[in-house]
């Protein structure tokens, strides 16, 4: 049995088809009923985005870099940095974002107590189209690149720490 959005409201849909495995078909969304309609569950169109257009939480992965996105920013390690965005990453309808941030360099070998981090402001920009990311980092005072990564949801590499 197939009802279209357009005719009814989706938790009319679930409470008057309280069958088990009915199929609701609605564009862009495939609802499954059980028993009741607290039992659907809706699955958005690119499942590393949230239907709020922000970038999901979670670990993203690639060469040199880890990011771990929260609701309030993000977290960046690279093998010999370190970077935050203290805001909500929010995507356009194209899959783009562009936020600002911090970038932190490390270098090898013992650190003085009164040594200052070399904190930079950062540019990070990118694209997610399915469970990829392509990110592009730069530094805002010097327009110097730190470089472009490709990520990968889900994926934890293991990074070779300068420190």
């Amino acid at each position: 049995m197939q009802i279209t959005c357009r005719d009814i409201t989706l938790v009319r849909c679930a409470r008057r088809l309280r069958v088990a495995a009915a199929l609701i078909t609605c564009s862009p969304f495939l609802v499954v009923v059980s028993n009741s309609y607290e039992g659907f569950a809706l699955e958005p169109r690119n499942p590393t985005m949230e239907t709020t257009r922000k970038l999901k939480n979670g670990v993203w992965g690639g060469e040199s870099i880890i990011i771990e996105v929260t609701d309030s920013g993000a977290t960046i390690t690279y093998d010999c940095a370190d970077g935050r965005i203290e805001q909500s990453i929010k995507i356009d309808d194209n899959g783009r974002f562009d936020v600002t941030g911090t970038h932190t360099r490390h270098i090898g070998g013992p650190v003085r107590s009164d040594e200052k981090p070399d904190r930079k402001r950062a540019r990070y920009r990118g694209r997610v189209q399915d469970a990829r990311m392509t990110l592009t980092v730069t530094l805002i005072d010097t327009n110097e690149s730190v470089g472009s990564f490709s990520l990968t949801y889900g994926e934890r590499p293991e990074l070779k720490r300068c420190f």
